[in-house]
C-alpha cells in the first residue's frame, strides 16, 4: 500500500511540473534512452565513462550534463552522423554541459528551433562531408522557429570540413550559425578548426544579434582547393549581421580569398572592440581583417603582423564600406590598409604604429609591461568591457589598453599539457616585484579570504618555489614538468603571490588550471 502511495504522489508532482533527475547507467543504459524517457525540463547526468551513441534530442528542453566533466566523458559518434542532434525545444532551453564530443561525421553538435546552451565541453575530432552545408564543431540554424544560441567556455578543435575530388565543401569548420535570432559565442578556444568556403573558426549569416567574446581563435583555416574563389574569414566569416567583436586574440588564422583574421560583409553598425589581430595570413588580400559593404567601428584593437600576398596587408576595405578607426595600434598606419575608390577610412584619435611588444611565443597575444598599448586605449569606446578576454578587469591603471588583453597580475600557460612534458607557466606583474609560486592538491570552493586576496588552492600546499624577481618586461617564465606518473586527464591547480610576503599592496593572482589530456 506505501509503493502504490509513493508512486501515486511521484506521478502527481510530475503531473504538476516538478522536474526529475535520471543517472546514467544508473536509472538507463544509454544517453539516449535517458533522453527519450525525460520530460521537459529534467536532468540528465552521465557518469564518466565513453559512449558510442548519436544523441537525439527533439522536442524537449533538458539539462544534459557530465558528472565529472570533459575529460572525463566523451560521447563518440562513430563516424556515423552528428555527434548530439538538438532541435524545436520550445520554450524550454537544453543545456548540453561537459562532455568531449567526439568522432561525428557530420558535425559534433546540431541545434535549431527554441534556446540552446553548449558550455563546458570539448568539441573535437569532427567532420563534415560535402554533402552538408557546414559546422564541423557547431552548426545551429533557425528556418522555421526561432532559435537562440549560448557557446561559451568549449574547446572547438581539430574539427573540418570533407571535401569532394572537385575541392567543394561547406563553410564553418569551428562554429556555423545562420538564420537565428541572438547567438552568443564567449570565451571559448577555437583552434586548429578547417572550412573550405568560409569561416575557418566560425561563419556567421542572417544573425540579428551577435556577440563574438573573450575566445581565443588560432590556427583556423578557410581554404578553398577547387576551381573558382572561396576560402574566405580564416579566423571570423561574418554575412549580413551586426557582430559585436571584443576581447578576441586573433592569432595565425588563414585564408586563400579574404580575411586571414575576420570578413565582415553586408553589416552596418558593426563593431570591434579591444581585440588583437596578429600574425594572420590571406594568400589574396586583408591579412587582418576584410570589409565588403560594412560600416564598422573600430576601437582598442592591435592589428600587427599580419599578411597579405596582393593587397591590404593589415586592413582591406571594399565595395563601399566605411571604416573608423581609433586608439588603435595598427602595423605600418595606412599604408597597411587598402581603401578601394568606393571606400572611406576615417583615421581618427590615438592611432599609432608602434611594435605592440607582445609576449614571447606566437601563441600568446598578451602584452607586456613595456608595451606602447599599455594604459593607450580609449575609455570612451562604445560598450568599452569592464573585463579582459580572462576576465582580468579593465581600467587597472585608469586608462584601458590596446588589444584583448588589460596588463594585470596574472597566471596562465600556453599550449598542451601531456604527463612527464613540461609546460611554461607564465606570470605577469610589474617589473621588481618578487613572485611565490604554489601548486595545490585541491580548490577551495569558496575560495579562503586572505590579506593579499582570495586563496583558492586548498591547504596544506603541494608544493611552492621562490621565482625571484619579475623583469624588466613584467613577464616571467617558469617551466613546470608534469609527473609522467599522473593521471593522463589530471588537473592542476596552482596561484602566485606577486610582492613581498607581508606587504599589504601584495597579491594573489587568479586561479590557474592545467589541465592533461
Amino acid at each position: 500500500m506505501r509503493s502504490s502511495l509513493a508512486l501515486i504522489l511521484f506521478l502527481s508532482l510530475n503531473a504538476v511540473g516538478f522536474s526529475a533527475t535520471y543517472y546514467v547507467p544508473d536509472n538507463f543504459s544509454s544517453i539516449q534512452s535517458a533522453v527519450d524517457a525525460a520530460a521537459s525540463g529534467d536532468t540528465i547526468i552521465v557518469r564518466p565513462g565513453i559512449y558510442f551513441e548519436n544523441v537525439i534530442i527533439h522536442a524537449k528542453g533538458l539539462t544534459l550534463e557530465s558528472e565529472a566533466g570533459p575529460l572525463a566523458t566523451w560521447i563518440d559518434g562513430g563516424q556515423d552522423g552528428r555527434v548530439v542532434t538538438m532541435y524545436d525545444n520550445g520554450a524550454d532551453p537544453i543545456r548540453l554541459e561537459g562532455f568531449t564530443i567526439m568522432n561525428g561525421y557530420s558535425g559534433g553538435i546540431a541545434c535549431g528551433g527554441g534556446t540552446a546552451v553548449i558550455s563546458n565541453n570539448r568539441i573535437m575530432w569532427n567532420s563534415v562531408k560535402a554533402t552538408h552545408s557546414g559546422g564541423g564543431g557547431i552548426a545551429c540554424s533557425g528556418p522555421t522557429i526561432d532559435t537562440f544560441v549560448e557557446i561559451t567556455n568549449n574547446t572547438i578543435a581539430h574539427n573540418d570540413m570533407k571535401v569532394d575530388p572537385f575541392g567543394n565543401g561547406g563553410s564553418g569548420g569551428g562554429i556555423r550559425c545562420e538564420r537565428c535570432v541572438t547567438v552568443s559565442i564567449t570565451d571559448n578556444l577555437i583552434e586548429n578548426n578547417w572550412a573550405v568556403m568560409a569561416g575557418g573558426g566560425i561563419f556567421l549569416r542572417y544573425v540579428d544579434n551577435s556577440v563574438i567574446a573573450r575566445n581565443v581563435i588560432r590556427h583556423n583555416w578557410a581554404v578553398f582547393t577547387g576551381s573558382g574563389g572561396g576560402g574566405v574569414g580564416g579566423g571570423i566569416y561574418s554575412y549580413d549581421c551586426v557582430p559585436r567583436i571584443e576581447n578576441n586574440q586573433l592569432i595565425s588564422n588563414h585564408c586563400s580569398e579574404a580575411g586571414g583574421g575576420i570578413c565582415c560583409s553586408a553589416a552596418q553598425g558593426a563593431e570591434l572592440i579591444n581585440n588583437t589581430i596578429v600574425g594572420n595570413i590571406s594568400r589574396s588580400e586583408g591579412g587582418g581583417l576584410v570589409l565588403g559593404e560594412t560600416q564598422i567601428e573600430m576601437w582598442n584593437t592591435i592589428l600587427w603582423g599580419n599578411e597579405a600576398n596582393w593587397r591590404g596587408k593589415e586592413i582591406s576595405c571594399t565595395y563601399s564600406s566605411i571604416l573608423s578607426i581609433n586608439y588603435s595600434d595598427v602595423e605600418g598606419g595606412q599604408s597597411g590598409i587598402y581603401v578601394d575608390g568606393s571606400s572611406v577610412l576615417n583615421m581618427g584619435q590615438g592611432v599609432i604604429d608602434a611594435d605592440p611588444l607582445l609576449a614571447t611565443s606566437e601563441n600568446d597575444g598578451h602584452i607586456t609591461y613595456n608595451s606602447p598599448c599599455r594604459d593607450s586605449g580609449s575609455n570612451s569606446a562604445p560598450g568599452l568591457p569592464t573585463e579582459d578576454f580572462e576576465n582580468d578587469p579593465r581600467l587597472v591603471s585608469g586608462t584601458v589598453d590596446m588589444g584583448a588583453d588589460e596588463f594585470h597580475g596574472h597566471l596562465y600557460h600556453v599550449g598542451d599539457a601531456t604527463p612527464g612534458a613540461a609546460v611554461t607557466v607564465r606570470v605577469v606583474g610589474t617589473p621588481g616585484e618578487p613572485v611565490l609560486l604554489a601548486l595545490g592538491g585541491g580548490i577551495e570552493d569558496p575560495p579562503l579570504s586572505t590579506q593579499y586576496g582570495d586563496l583558492y588552492l586548498t591547504l596544506p600546499l603541494t608544493n611552492y618555489w621562490h621565482l625571484g624577481t619579475l623583469p624588466g618586461n613584467g613577464l616571467l617564465l617558469w617551466p613546470i614538468t608534469i609527473p609522467a606518473s599522473g593521471d593522463p586527464w589530471g588537473t592542476y591547480p596552482s596561484q602566485a603571490l606577486v610582492g613581498p610576503w607581508g606587504d599589504p599592496n601584495s597579491r594573489l593572482t587568479n586561479l590557474h588550471i592545467v589541465k592533461t589530456d
